[in-house]
């Protein structure tokens, strides 16, 4: 995340914050001096989270919509099918193996609803084995796109009843009879 974000700012300060208050258990005595630090970073935290734009009373919540998404196309390399996110701006596609859109249709539809953090987590311990977040990501995205996913109060759910991997296997095989 872009260190001039409020989100950042506000994250940095509950670090400040923790370790100020590991600091008053520790040394009780430099109570006066870590009081006075925590309302200026009460202030600097008000600041940097409610002043930053010119809606103070309207904090942006959920990440930003992918409005620079053009599309999806299935891609053949060595290590066999992607996924590619396309934007319409010059950058290299997002990438996503295939068996990372597969484990996380499969692993969404047995959690029901999730937060990605979770999901991830799920997806981390099915497949047994260190994945990119980015790829979840990638993959949560083209099943938003596609209206196979929903994505409401940072919390991931299938869109309909059934198969949430059988629908996206549908969607990947269409994609891939267009390449």
């Amino acid at each position: 995340m872009p260190a001039n974000t409020p989100h950042h700012a506000h994250r940095q300060i509950e670090i400040i914050r923790d370790e100020l208050t590991l600091m008053l258990t520790e040394e009780p005595k430099l109570a006066p001096h870590i009081a006075k630090a925590m309302t200026a970073l009460n202030s600097l935290e008000h600041t940097a989270i409610f002043d930053a734009d010119s809606h103070p009373s309207r904090r942006q919540r959920g990440p930003k919509q992918a409005h620079t998404v053009e599309g999806y196309r299935i891609e053949r390399n060595s290590d066999g099918s992607v996924l590619a996110e396309y934007r319409s701006t010059d950058a290299e596609p997002f990438r996503c193996p295939k068996p990372i859109v597969e484990a996380t249709a499969v692993e969404l539809s047995k959690l029901k609803q999730s937060k990605f953090i979770d999901l991830f987590e799920a997806i981390k311990f099915a497949m047994g084995e260190r994945i990119a977040d980015y790829h979840v990501r990638t993959a949560l995205r083209f099943m938003k796109h596609e209206g196979l996913v929903l994505h409401e109060r940072a919390r991931f759910s299938p869109a309909r009843p059934g198969s949430l991997r059988v629908a996206v296997m549908k969607v990947w095989k269409k994609l891939e009879n267009e390449g």
